[in-house]
């Protein structure tokens, strides 16, 4: 049985479950049958069909497209209380991208008509969906305005930042490490760099002393120049 209870602890601030009182959350978590995915592991590609949600209990999903030059573009990373797979569910049209287990995952799959009909019940399930879809847009074009806008450095801190925002160990500021792994390949295609300009830069700023890198995962000592970075600044 699922600990709805836990799972709204540790859920991200922006995640669907933050913004779900308890009763609908556990609404929604009753639809559910567990899966898990292996690291690697596809949930789903781009094109198939939407006839399902998964409901991430632990673990990380990422969420990315591959351009008509077959270079893969990552737009987002979701974890533990995000919906992914809903944009299909909601407008019934095929998965608009792929997403794929980012480390070993737990969810929970909900069939689309089911969800659709708690949340024609719900009201304040359909609040939350939106807010939950809102936030998603608002994060996408933030990164957008990055890769339009700033240089490697600025840009490279901005993706972090995003990161540890959205998925950092801690609470709201005071976090200061993303809570899964992530290959500087990734990184790189989240942030539109290479995986050459991610790996020279992330080495520079371990010199001096921002963050530190540890067996895949990046702890940032100095959030403010990283801000700074993010800004142009350092």
């Amino acid at each position: 049985m699922t600990d709805i209870g836990e799972l709204r602890r540790l859920a991200g601030r922006d995640s669907l479950f933050a913004a779900l009182p308890e009763d609908s959350a556990r609404k929604v978590a009753a639809l559910g049958k567990a899966r898990k995915f292996a690291r690697g592991e596809a949930l789903f590609q781009q094109g198939d069909a939407g006839d399902c949600a998964y409901l991430i209990l632990s673990g990380a999903v990422k969420v990315s497209v591959v351009s008509a030059a077959g270079r893969e573009i990552v737009f987002a990373y979701l974890s533990v209380g995000d919906l992914v797979g809903d944009i299909s569910v909601l407008d019934q049209r095929p998965r608009t991208a792929s997403a794929t287990a980012a480390e070993a995952v737990n969810t929970l799959v909900i069939l689309g008509a089911d969800l659709q009909r708690l949340i024609a019940d719900t009201p304040e399930l359909a609040s939350a969906v939106i807010r939950f879809l809102c936030a998603r847009l608002r994060s996408t074009n933030e990164l957008l305005e990055s890769d339009r806008s700033f240089q490697t450095g600025p840009r490279l801190a901005r993706g972090i930042l995003r990161l540890l925002r959205e998925h950092g160990h801690g609470e709201g500021e005071s976090a200061d490490r993303i809570d899964f792994a992530i290959s500087q390949t990734d990184l790189g295609a989240f942030v539109s760099l290479s995986r050459e300009n991610v790996s020279r830069q992330l080495k520079d700023w371990s010199r001096a002393g921002l963050l530190e890198l540890k067996a895949g995962k990046i702890i940032v000592k100095d959030r403010e120049a990283l801000e700074e970075a993010a800004e142009g600044e350092f």
